[in-house]
């Protein structure tokens, strides 16, 4: 007997898919109760010191850096990143370059940064090195010489800790914070960040409660070379995950010795 194919009506295609949707809810749903109970049965608390069964040291969190690409960047020698382009020390994209970055600020540090030059004015690899920025130091001199008769040339450096702006709900803790250090040539997106952060301090509000949008801007040097430094202005009011994620890694980061990646060395 020859088979006859009958094509399926409407109702009973829709019939099969809400069966379908039903049943992959119902696995889902028993995977989820399953994990529930097993975290129920061991004690969720038992976890609470999981971070004392170690020693920490310096070494154990690294926190990557935010990083405007320049010609000098290897990423862009090496044809792995465009200029203007914001990427972290992973060399992951996080913006192109005609793209704000929105990011969130929950933490600051200013330190001097030093290094020995050579006698072009050129820094020499493997003598930098990080002071404390105190008002007895405030007014010392950027370039001075050793008793050794080395010249040594000092900056001030702001970092600022910050997580990526996204509104999405949870996704807002799905992330590791970065650093971003200006000094320098970039030191106006700093003093822009920090008028921002002091008028949100004189209105009451937490440093956390906006986001920060980051720019860049080409300009040329003496040597008629050109690169790009950040710049910074105030976005949007943050969300309240997005206040909560910031909350979080600044609680979690003061509990913790940090080492920067990328930092100069």
């Amino acid at each position: 007997m020859a088979t006859v194919n009958k094509e399926k009506t409407v109702e009973e295609k829709t019939v099969e898919e809400d069966a379908a949707s039903i049943l992959g809810a119902i696995i889902v749903t028993e995977v989820v109760e399953k994990e529930d109970k097993a975290l129920a049965i061991v004690g969720a608390s038992v976890f609470d010191d999981f971070d004392n069964d170690i020693v920490a040291t310096s070494d154990d969190f690294k926190v990557p850096t935010l990083k405007l690409m320049q010609g000098s960047s290897d990423a862009v020698k090496e044809r792995q990143a465009n200029l203007g382009e914001y990427r972290n020390s992973l060399n992951e994209l996080l913006a192109d370059e005609n793209v704000n970055l929105e990011v969130i600020i929950f933490k600051r540090e200013k330190y001097w940064s030093e290094n020995e030059i050579d006698a072009r004015g050129k820094k020499i690899k493997g003598t930098w090195k990080r002071r404390d920025f105190t008002l007895n130091n405030s007014t010392d001199s950027w370039q001075w010489e050793d008793e050794d008769g080395k010249t040594y040339t000092r900056a001030v450096t702001f970092n600022y800790y910050l997580i990526l702006a996204n509104p999405e709900g949870e996704q807002a803790f799905n992330q590791i914070p970065m650093i971003f250090s200006l000094s320098r040539s970039s030191m106006k997106a700093a003093k822009d960040i920090n008028l921002i952060l002091q008028e949100l301090k004189i209105k009451g509000k937490l440093p956390v409660s906006t986001v920060i949008k980051l720019g860049r801007r080409l300009e040329k040097n003496k040597d008629g070379d050109t690169f790009f430094v950040p710049t910074a202005s105030q976005g949007r009011t943050s969300t309240k995950s997005e206040m909560e994620a910031a909350a979080f890694w600044r609680s979690e980061l003061a509990t913790k010795q940090v080492v920067v990646d990328g930092e100069e060395s």
